[in-house]
């Protein structure tokens, strides 16, 4: 589902690489791992690191259709569905607000790992606690279950390390093909409110979602007001429940937009979307000024 991938398959005006199985032979017959699998097997490499980590790391741009060909950072763009990071340092813990196993969730990742609690003194995690990417995307990519390859590529399982996915992600190379269907939408909202910053609206929407057809989409809003100035927005990360929020609106506008799902694999449904600003009372106003002073007051 990379855009990247899938511009050169447009290019060489093909809808699906389809010499996989072949592929899929080559990289056991050359006993090819990691990186070199990777690149293999057709996808793009973000980091020479020899396990093929991150994988699936989005590009900039891709909820206004771009796909640029810059190598992408995680932190910065996200991942796609099915992406996978990992880092095997002390500080990896789920007690640590800035840990990195709570950056790749936060950045969309599907598979990743962690530390239990990291303190001094505790148990230091090492590289035998987390799983071996390259055995991982061996059977990952040939029908093994997520649950499945993480038993088969940890050298032992133990208390200090936690394993993150959904077991039952399924990613058979041989089963897989391109959707060629836009997201259908369920519904859509926008909540305005006032704060600090001023005016702002919240657009919120369900995509149409079952078994047989899972479906996920970035959202992007374009917006036009009263006096034709235009306002977005775009979110960050693909979901079933996209949302995001249009900032700086002006009292007393109407705006008039479009809303625009994309998915993976740049399907797009784009849907019209209308909402109206009311000016906040006097009374809102004064209660968030007052918010503002006690979140200031430094307790001693």
């Amino acid at each position: 589902m990379d855009c990247f991938v899938r511009k050169k398959l447009k290019m060489e005006k093909k809808n699906s690489i389809d010499d996989m199985d072949a592929r899929l032979k080559t990289a056991e017959e050359d006993n090819l791992w990691g990186v070199e699998e990777v690149k293999e097997l057709g996808f793009r490499v973000i980091s020479k690191y020899d396990l093929g980590l991150p994988f699936m790391v989005m590009p900039k741009g891709l909820a206004e259709g771009r796909c640029d060909e810059e190598v992408p950072k995680w932190e910065e763009t996200g991942f796609y569905p099915g992406g996978m990071g990992m880092e095997v340092v002390s500080g990896n813990g789920w007690n640590t607000k800035g840990g990195q196993i709570r950056r790749y969730i936060k950045s969309g990742v599907s598979v990743t790992a962690g530390g239990a609690p990291a303190y001094d003194g505790g148990p230091h995690i090492t590289n035998a606690t987390f799983w071996d990417n390259r055995i991982l995307m061996r059977y990952l990519f040939r029908g093994k279950d997520l649950g499945e390859a993480l038993l088969l590529s940890t050298y032992y399982v133990n208390w200090s390390t936690s394993l993150v996915g959904d077991p039952l992600m399924h990613t058979d190379l041989r089963e897989t093909s391109i959707d060629n269907t836009p997201p259908s939408v369920e519904d859509i909202s926008a909540k305005v409110d006032y704060g600090p910053d001023g005016y702002s609206a919240t657009v919120k929407a369900t995509i149409k979602y079952s078994y047989e057809d899972p479906e996920v989409a970035l959202l992007r809003v374009s917006c036009l007001d009263s006096r034709g100035q235009e306002v977005t927005g775009a979110a960050e990360l693909f979901s079933r429940r996209p949302s995001l929020q249009l900032k700086s609106l002006e009292p007393d506008m109407d705006y008039v937009c479009k809303a625009t799902f994309r998915d993976p694999y740049d399907n797009m449904t784009t849907i019209p979307l209308k909402f109206k600003v009311e000016k906040a009372s006097l009374g809102k106003k004064i209660f968030q000024g007052l918010e503002e002073v006690v979140k200031g007051i430094k307790i001693k």
